[in-house]
């Protein structure tokens, strides 16, 4: 361990630094894959109670992710 560090130096060998960004357009390009090779017709349904502005991005969110692989969403 380093003089006065936290952590010990091989700690800094191990960190891997993870893209969210890529990593989840890849998970949904492949979901997309099996839902066209299954020939798959799926619907997700959202309520939404109330007006929560945080809760009407998270739909947002949710809708432009189905439109992307294939999904029907109301």
């Amino acid at each position: 361990m380093k003089k006065g560090g936290k952590y010990p130096s091989y700690y800094f060998k191990m960190v891997k630094i993870l893209d969210g960004k890529k990593l989840s357009g890849k998970i949904l390009e492949n979901l997309a894959k099996k839902i066209k090779k299954k020939r798959l017709k799926l619907k997700l349904a959202a309520l939404l109670v109330g007006n929560d502005f945080s809760s009407q991005i998270y739909i947002q969110k949710k809708e432009e992710a189905c439109r992307k692989i294939g999904i029907g969403f109301e």
